[in-house]
Protein backbone atom coordinates (compact mmCIF):
# COMPACT_ATOMS: atom_id res chain seq x y z
CA UNK A 1 0.00 0.00 0.00
CA UNK A 2 1.69 3.27 -0.79
CA UNK A 3 0.91 6.01 1.06
CA UNK A 4 -1.36 9.05 -0.23
CA UNK A 5 -2.49 12.50 0.41
CA UNK A 6 -5.39 12.67 2.83
CA UNK A 7 -4.41 9.15 4.41
CA UNK A 8 -5.16 8.65 7.53
CA UNK A 9 -2.56 6.30 9.48
CA UNK A 10 -2.03 5.11 13.38
CA UNK A 11 1.49 5.42 13.76
CA UNK A 12 3.63 5.81 16.59
CA UNK A 13 5.66 9.12 16.14
CA UNK A 14 8.94 11.12 18.05
CA UNK A 15 8.43 12.76 21.31
CA UNK A 16 4.74 11.56 21.76
CA UNK A 17 4.82 8.77 24.31
CA UNK A 18 1.62 6.70 22.39
CA UNK A 19 0.27 6.17 19.01
CA UNK A 20 -1.62 8.50 17.16
CA UNK A 21 -4.21 8.96 14.38
CA UNK A 22 -2.30 11.15 11.77
CA UNK A 23 -3.25 12.85 8.63
CA UNK A 24 -1.12 12.83 5.36
CA UNK A 25 -1.25 16.64 4.58
CA UNK A 26 0.76 16.83 1.79
CA UNK A 27 3.93 15.49 -0.28
CA UNK A 28 6.73 17.28 -1.10
CA UNK A 29 6.74 17.72 -5.05
CA UNK A 30 9.86 15.53 -5.24
CA UNK A 31 8.75 13.34 -3.16
CA UNK A 32 11.10 12.88 -1.08
CA UNK A 33 9.43 14.08 2.18
CA UNK A 34 5.64 14.24 3.48
CA UNK A 35 3.66 16.72 5.82
CA UNK A 36 1.69 14.82 8.71
CA UNK A 37 -1.00 16.35 11.43
CA UNK A 38 -1.65 15.19 14.12
CA UNK A 39 -5.55 13.79 15.15
CA UNK A 40 -5.98 14.97 18.96
CA UNK A 41 -8.64 13.76 21.15
CA UNK A 42 -9.05 16.99 22.55
CA UNK A 43 -7.80 20.61 22.34
CA UNK A 44 -4.71 20.80 25.06
CA UNK A 45 -5.46 24.27 26.71
CA UNK A 46 -2.14 24.50 27.87
CA UNK A 47 -0.29 23.93 24.82
CA UNK A 48 -3.24 26.15 22.81
CA UNK A 49 -3.75 28.84 25.55
CA UNK A 50 -5.38 31.50 22.87
CA UNK A 51 -8.77 31.31 20.45
CA UNK A 52 -6.41 31.65 17.57
CA UNK A 53 -4.47 28.83 18.14
CA UNK A 54 -7.65 27.19 19.28
CA UNK A 55 -9.17 27.95 16.24
CA UNK A 56 -6.59 26.25 13.76
CA UNK A 57 -8.22 22.59 14.99
CA UNK A 58 -10.75 20.79 12.78
CA UNK A 59 -13.64 19.29 14.51
CA UNK A 60 -14.12 15.44 13.01
CA UNK A 61 -16.06 13.41 14.15
CA UNK A 62 -16.88 9.32 14.57
CA UNK A 63 -19.99 9.55 12.72
CA UNK A 64 -17.96 10.55 9.78
CA UNK A 65 -14.71 8.20 11.08
CA UNK A 66 -15.37 4.72 12.21
CA UNK A 67 -12.20 4.12 13.72
CA UNK A 68 -13.02 7.05 16.17
CA UNK A 69 -15.03 7.03 19.38
CA UNK A 70 -15.22 10.26 20.00
CA UNK A 71 -15.41 13.70 18.93
CA UNK A 72 -11.47 14.35 17.71
CA UNK A 73 -9.34 17.77 16.68
CA UNK A 74 -7.10 18.28 13.38
CA UNK A 75 -4.12 20.09 14.45
CA UNK A 76 -3.59 22.65 11.94
CA UNK A 77 -1.28 24.90 13.76
CA UNK A 78 2.19 22.70 12.80
CA UNK A 79 3.36 19.76 10.48
CA UNK A 80 5.72 17.25 11.16
CA UNK A 81 7.62 16.17 7.72
CA UNK A 82 9.11 13.28 7.86
CA UNK A 83 11.26 11.04 4.77
CA UNK A 84 8.93 9.46 2.29
CA UNK A 85 10.28 6.56 2.08
CA UNK A 86 10.01 5.52 5.65
CA UNK A 87 6.46 6.39 5.74
CA UNK A 88 5.45 4.49 2.53
CA UNK A 89 7.72 1.68 4.38
CA UNK A 90 5.96 1.60 7.40
CA UNK A 91 2.66 1.23 5.15
CA UNK A 92 3.78 -1.62 2.87
CA UNK A 93 4.91 -3.36 5.79
CA UNK A 94 1.83 -2.62 8.03
CA UNK A 95 -0.72 -1.96 6.12
CA UNK A 96 -3.34 -2.60 9.04
CA UNK A 97 -1.89 1.04 10.21
CA UNK A 98 -4.37 2.65 7.09
CA UNK A 99 -7.53 3.92 8.77
CA UNK A 100 -8.64 5.43 5.22
CA UNK A 101 -9.02 8.77 4.14
CA UNK A 102 -10.24 11.93 5.67
CA UNK A 103 -13.25 13.13 3.04
CA UNK A 104 -12.58 15.80 0.38
CA UNK A 105 -14.71 18.46 2.08
CA UNK A 106 -12.72 17.97 5.38
CA UNK A 107 -9.71 18.12 3.97
CA UNK A 108 -10.63 21.30 2.12
CA UNK A 109 -11.31 22.87 5.05
CA UNK A 110 -8.05 21.34 6.71
CA UNK A 111 -5.70 22.58 4.07
CA UNK A 112 -6.87 25.89 4.22
CA UNK A 113 -6.03 26.08 8.23
CA UNK A 114 -2.89 24.84 7.20
CA UNK A 115 -2.43 27.68 4.56
CA UNK A 116 -3.11 29.93 7.55
CA UNK A 117 -0.99 32.93 8.55
CA UNK A 118 -2.11 32.18 12.08
CA UNK A 119 -0.18 28.79 12.27
CA UNK A 120 3.51 28.31 13.32
CA UNK A 121 4.43 26.77 9.42
CA UNK A 122 7.02 29.14 8.35
CA UNK A 123 6.11 30.23 4.37
CA UNK A 124 9.42 28.21 3.09
CA UNK A 125 7.35 25.05 4.45
CA UNK A 126 4.40 25.98 2.99
CA UNK A 127 5.61 27.11 -0.43
CA UNK A 128 7.51 23.12 -0.34
CA UNK A 129 3.87 21.52 0.05
CA UNK A 130 1.97 23.71 -1.50
CA UNK A 131 -0.17 25.46 1.61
Amino acid sequence: MAIEQRQIVYADIDGINHPKFLVVAAIAGNRNDIAIIIINSEINPRKFPSQELKDLHYKISPADYAFLDHESWIDCSQIIELDFSNADQLLSDHPECSRGKISTADFVNVFALLGSENNDIKPKIKRKYGF
